[in-house]
């Protein structure tokens, strides 16, 4: 909505749901039967409303505030057989819903043609535990010529956890069962960033990143001899109680070369080169996401089917090659003796599955009405059936380490109506 020439206010509502189902069995050793050990249910649902009021003072004063409420509303459950029990213990079931707020400010200044600034101020908030950041932000650019810029930027950025990890019950050292983590405080980090952006035509510009960010407050086990994180968790929740006393820290650089869409293609090449590591048991180890590079390219291209134009079939194409996941090892002798995996605890991530890559392919038939739109789409995921290792675990039936695999080739169809 325009207020004025120099004034616009814009609000959005959205819904979002998400209706997670997992059951895990469990082969008998005594009689080969299927045994189920572990039952998740976690339907969660999003109801979001945004406000921003955009305001241009004059040529170099621009201001921008916003707020966003989200109503989370979840319905939570999981129980699991542990130790070799026979009876399921309920560590989930929650059905309510609560609130978290974020309120944004940002001015932008030109101090010349050249020079632009950003300063901004970020607040978060959230309803169920009390746990509130309040993060300053900083951005300079600078433009070099026509074509090129150099770019700076800090700030403080803050994360929340799932809801199923606030109400998880754990078991503390006195082994009473409760919500330990429900007051876990929001992940936080500070983003360092140095950028150069060349525009080569008007259709491609390429540019390159430099980054930094020194993670803080990261929830991990207050157990001494435990290298649990939760950047390192991949599913489920933890089990050991938390305290937000983790460090990390990510370094990296990044390149881009981008081909806006023109002439009914585009195509965007993507490689990135870095470290990420987390403190444990005293020292600097790996993050399980350590794969160390990453090289992504993608394209697709648009051909009008019928003369009206209206009609239009799209190909998508996107190819990954990046370094493997990085797994602690496993003690092979150790795990047979006790019959069930033990790891070398004191090399948390210290090995690393072999390099992943996969091809996706995408076809959309989109049918233009005069104010709507139906678009059908064909997404091959892994289209080459790659069979990419995720990691690997102890095979107390086989007293072997055996890999776990990825899936590989999976077809999805959609439909999707614009209005």
């Amino acid at each position: 909505y325009f207020i004025n020439a120099k004034m616009y206010w814009k609000n959005t509502l959205s819904l979002t749901g998400q209706n997670i189902l997992f059951q895990l069995d469990s082969v008998s050793n005594q009689d080969q039967n299927l045994n189920r050990v572990y039952n998740e249910s976690f339907v969660n649902t999003t109801l979001q409303f945004s406000s921003v009021l955009n305001h241009k003072i004059n040529q170099r004063n621009t201001l921008r505030s916003g707020i966003i409420v989200n109503q989370k509303s979840y319905n939570l459950f999981l129980e699991s057989k542990d130790n070799g029990n026979t009876f399921f213990t309920t560590y989930l079931n929650e059905n309510d819903k609560t609130y978290s707020t974020q309120a944004y400010s940002q001015w932008q200044y030109k101090w010349s043609e050249k020079l632009t600034s950003n300063i901004g101020l970020h607040f978060m908030h959230l309803v169920l535990n009390k746990a509130s950041s309040l993060e300053p932000r900083l951005g300079v650019k600078y433009q070099l010529n026509k074509s090129q810029s150099l770019s700076a930027g800090i700030g403080l950025h803050s994360r929340m956890e799932p809801i199923a990890a606030y109400q998880y019950q754990v078991e503390n050292a006195n082994g009473v069962r409760g919500k330990w983590n429900q007051n876990l405080d929001f992940s936080k980090a500070w983003h360092f960033v140095l950028g150069y952006d060349k525009q080569l035509n008007e259709q491609l510009r390429v540019k390159a990143e430099i980054y930094s960010q020194y993670l803080f407050n990261i929830p991990e086990s207050t157990v001494d001899t435990s290298t649990f994180s939760v950047l390192n968790l991949t599913y489920g929740m933890s089990t050991e109680v938390l305290a937000n006393t983790g460090e990390a820290m990510n370094t990296g650089v990044e390149f881009t070369l981008e081909k806006f869409f023109d002439q009914g293609y585009y195509y965007l090449l993507t490689a990135s080169v870095f470290d990420s590591k987390y403190k444990t048991l005293g020292a600097w180890h790996n993050t399980r996401f350590n794969s160390n590079y990453r090289l992504t390219a993608l394209g697709g291209k648009e051909f009008m089917v019928r003369e009206n134009g209206k009609n239009v079939l799209e190909l998508n194409g996107k190819v990954i090659f990046a370094g493997g996941n990085r797994y602690t090892p496993i003690n092979l002798s150790q795990s047979i003796q006790e019959g069930e995996e033990v790891v070398f605890n004191s090399q948390p991530f210290a090995e690393q599955v072999p390099a992943y890559w996969r091809i996706d392919f995408t076809v959309n038939y989109r049918i233009n009405k005069d104010n709507t739109s139906h678009v059908l789409s064909l997404n091959l995921q892994n289209v080459s059936n790659r069979i990419n290792i995720y990691s690997y675990h102890y095979n107390n039936k086989t007293e072997q380490i055996e890999r776990i695999d990825q899936f590989g080739l999976l077809p999805v169809l959609r439909y999707r109506y614009e209005f």
